[in-house]
This record gives structure tokens, C-alpha cells and sequence, in this order.
């Protein structure tokens, strides 16, 4: 029996178990492909807004609301140039898949995109590198507000919950004296959207001390107006065991990825598969 292969978008997260289906059971049938080789029905497939300006821009993707592959493709490409006398750099990449208003926002401003966090450095070398492609930004800060405390700023902070205060920015005080995201900063552009890549930020702190922590993005005055969570790339489940208690002949062998997607309400999973040794009745 040869693999199966699927991708399917799940909005809760829980274990993963592989269930084979009773004779009376009809199931519907869930090995849907995506249609054709177009990449807009395939991120709209993914519940990823496309749209563009219209314009051609030589330095400049006119996509704004792309999935996070595309900040981490270019995470990879700054990644890339970097060389240290002994070779390429190791790198570690995380991102931040979506945002939601922060938890006490009220105004009308709705940050969407992903920013890509990639970890090099150790100890007071150890360093998280931005690059994000964001849009529904504050037009205000086309220019920059000096000696406003946090204006238009993209920060790390120490929280890791968009439902409540996210606490201060967030950085290795031990090593490092002085506040590292102060001068971190967007700039808007048209369509009140921004990208940037390889803003780096010394933290003194590793890519796995910021994962799961919150990202929150400043408006003009400084004031916090979105929020999202920091989480790994991909998951993987690289095998499958038989399910504690069963007790009939069908093996599944294969692997499952498991990529993040969302914030807050609208947080979810998309699973992808590569499975044999399933129950033959799942086939309609």
C-alpha cells in the first residue's frame, strides 16, 4: 500500500492520533489536492489574503499579506551572505505567523503579515535578527517620532500571551545594560505596509529563550496596537506507534508536519501527511 499525502488546516491543537473507521461510519473524504500549480488559489487555500498593488517594484515584493515562507526565504537569503572566517553562520529561525490587536487596543489599525526571527550568537554575542513584511501599520510613521519612547516600534517583549499585558521589552539585563529594542524601529511605505530584512538586535538571549514569547508592534505614539506569539517553523512527527490499546493488524508508517498558523481566536495547525498502513475503508 503506498503513501498517502495531504495537507489540511486544523484549528485546535491537541495529539495526533490515527484512527481507523468502523464499518458503519461515513467518513467524507479528506484527500482533497490542492487544484493546479497556482499560488494564489494555494494561499487562499491556506486562508491567506492575496492582493496587490498593482505596481512592479525592482527591491520590493508587492504581495504584503504572504505567508510566512516568504519573510523566512528572505531571513535565509540575509542568512546566506553572512559569512564568518570558518564559513557560513548556523542560524535558527522562528516567526511570527499573524497578528491580533493587542488585548486593551481600541483604535482602528489592524497590523497583518508575519516577521521571521532567526538566532545566531551565544552568551553576549547571542543576537535575534527581524525581518518582517507587515501592512495595516500606523501611516504616521512614515517618519520618525523622536523622543517618543517605543514609536513605530517592533519589539520582543517578555509576555507570552496576546490575551493579556505583555510586560517589557525583553532582553538578558544581566549581560546587556541598555534596553537593545529602544531603537528599533518600522517605517511605512505605501498601503501603510513595511518590510525590512536582517534587523539585528542583540539580546543577549537564544532563539529558544524568545520562542513563545510576544511581538508587539507600536503605533506612532508608542502605544502597543498588535500583538503575536513566536513559534518554531515547522513541528514534525517523525513516526507513528500503535495506539496503546489496539489491538488489530493495520500499521501506519509515515510522518506528519505540523506548521502554525494565526493568533489568539484564530490560532490553528496545517497538517501535512505522508502515510501507509491506513484503514482502506478511509479511501471514500
Amino acid at each position: 500500500m503506498g503513501f498517502r499525502q495531504h495537507e489540511a488546516q486544523v484549528f485546535v491543537g491537541i495529539m495526533l492520533v490515527v484512527a481507523a473507521v468502523p464499518a458503519t461510519d461515513q467518513s467524507p473524504c479528506l484527500d482533497c489536492g490542492v487544484a493546479g500549480d497556482d499560488e494564489v488559489a494555494f494561499l487562499q487555500m491556506q486562508g491567506v489574503m492575496t492582493h496587490g498593488s498593482g505596481e512592479t517594484h525592482s527591491n520590493q515584493i508587492d504581495h504584503m499579506d504572504r505567508p510566512p515562507k516568504f519573510v523566512l526565504a528572505l531571513a535565509a537569503k540575509e542568512a546566506a551572505s553572512k559569512k564568518t572566517a570558518g564559513g557560513a553562520e548556523s542560524m535558527a529561525v522562528q516567526y511570527v505567523a499573524a497578528f491580533a490587536p493587542y488585548f486593551n487596543y481600541q483604535g482602528d489599525l489592524k497590523v497583518q503579515g508575519s516577521i521571521a526571527v532567526e538566532g545566531t550568537g551565544l552568551i553576549e554575542t547571542a543576537t535575534q535578527t527581524l525581518s518582517w513584511q507587515l501592512e495595516g501599520l500606523d501611516p504616521r510613521c512614515n517618519e520618525s517620532n523622536e523622543g517618543v519612547s517605543n514609536a513605530c516600534g517592533i519589539h520582543i517583549h517578555q509576555g507570552t500571551s496576546c490575551y493579556e499585558d505583555a510586560g517589557g521589552h525583553y532582553w538578558n539585563t544581566t549581560l546587556i545594560d541598555s534596553d537593545p529594542w529602544a531603537t528599533v524601529t518600522y517605517q511605512t511605505r505605501k498601503n501603510e505596509s513595511a518590510w525590512a530584512v536582517g534587523v539585528e538586535v542583540v539580546t543577549g538571549l537564544t532563539n529558544f529563550e524568545v520562542l513563545g514569547r510576544a511581538m508587539i508592534v507600536h503605533d506612532f505614539t508608542g502605544a502597543r496596537i498588535a500583538c503575536g506569539i513566536i513559534i518554531p517553523e515547522k513541528l514534525a512527527v517523525p513516526a507513528f506507534t500503535p495506539y496503546f490499546s489496539y489491538t488489530g493488524s493495520l500499521e501506519v508508517e509515515g510522518a506528519m508536519d505540523v506548521t502554525g498558523m494565526g493568533v489568539t481566536d484564530d490560532a490553528g495547525q496545517i497538517l501535512s501527511w505522508s502515510l501507509k498502513g491506513l484503514d482502506p475503508n478511509c479511501s471514500s
